[in-house]
C-alpha cells in the first residue's frame, strides 16, 4: 500500500511539473513574434527561443491508449514533414527502456503498439524525436 501511495505522489509531482511547463510554453507562444522569453519555474529560469513561425504540416504525439495500461498500449503520432524518427521509452528516472521506432518516415499518421508484459508497473515517458525536435508524454503501467 505504501508503494502505491508513493507512486501516486510521484505521478502528482510529474503532473504538476507538466502543467507548469505547459503554462510556460503557452506564455511563450502567446506572442507569435517573440524571438525568446525567459520563464521561471520553481526558481529555475528557462530560456525559450522561437522563430515565430507556424508549421503548416504539424508533427504531433498523441496520448497513448489505453492509459493507464496493464499489458500493452498503443502510441499514435503524425509526422508533418518527412524525416528521421525515433520513438523511445524511458522510466521515471530517465533510464532507457526500449526504442520502438528508429527510421526515416514520410509525412503521415503512424501507430505503434508496445507490449510491456515484462516491464514493471510504474511511470514511463515516451518521446518522439523528429530531426532534432522532441515531444514527450507519460504512460502509466499498472499491475
Amino acid at each position: 500500500q505504501d508503494s502505491i501511495e508513493s507512486l501516486k505522489e510521484i505521478i502528482n509531482n510529474y503532473e504538476t511539473r507538466f502543467q507548469q511547463i505547459e503554462s510556460m510554453l503557452a506564455m511563450c507562444c502567446e506572442d507569435g513574434g517573440a524571438k525568446s522569453q525567459d520563464v521561471e519555474i520553481n526558481s529555475t529560469t528557462i530560456a525559450i527561443e522561437t522563430d515565430g513561425s507556424l508549421l503548416e504540416n504539424k508533427t504531433t504525439l498523441n496520448q497513448n491508449n489505453p492509459n493507464p495500461f496493464a499489458y500493452k498500449t498503443t502510441f499514435t503520432y503524425s509526422i508533418g514533414n518527412a524525416g528521421y524518427v525515433e520513438l523511445e521509452i524511458t522510466d521515471q528516472y530517465g533510464r532507457f527502456i526500449e526504442r520502438l521506432v528508429s527510421e526515416n518516415q514520410e509525412q503521415g499518421n503512424y501507430s505503434v503498439e508496445w507490449n510491456a508484459n515484462d516491464i514493471a508497473p510504474g511511470l514511463y515517458f515516451y518521446s518522439l524525436k523528429v530531426d532534432g525536435m522532441v515531444w514527450v508524454k507519460k504512460a502509466i503501467k499498472i499491475k
